[in-house]
């Protein structure tokens, strides 16, 4: 799954560590205050192939989301920007047995999602994957 998959390289960059800044999902926990959480969007058609079989699905395009939750903007804005570097034009890698050909961010700058009632800033960035099935 590639949230497994994107907490797992994250992680292992040291960029955050999974369970304990680092959480994939839907929900956003109360704690840490400096975290990091992906979640999954809508995605894009899968690629098709014409071969032995009409219409394999050949390729998957998933999107999701990058959310950086922190005390202060610039912590927030510094730790997506490292995220950014780590995934950004990302190329022929192979996680967790998956292969990821290309993974971009959608837009070039994080966005301020303003504070949260804990007044913690946070800002995302929206990503795509082309990746196999």
């Amino acid at each position: 799954m590639i949230l497994d998959d994107l907490n797992d390289f994250l992680t292992t960059g040291g960029i955050a560590t999974g369970g304990t800044n680092l959480f994939v999902g839907d929900r956003m926990p109360d704690s840490p205050d400096e975290l990091v959480m992906i979640r999954t969007t809508q995605g894009l058609a899968s690629m098709r192939t014409f071969g032995l079989s009409v219409g394999s699905v050949a390729l998957d395009n998933p999107t999701f989301q990058v959310e950086v939750r922190s005390s202060t903007y610039t912590g927030a804005d510094t730790l997506m920007r490292s995220i950014r570097g780590a995934l950004d034009h990302l190329s022929g890698q192979t996680i967790n047995s998956t292969v990821y050909h290309y993974i971009e961010a959608v837009q070039s700058e994080p966005i301020p999602m303003g504070l949260d009632e804990s007044r913690r800033h946070s800002v995302v960035l929206n990503f795509r994957a082309i990746k196999d099935r």
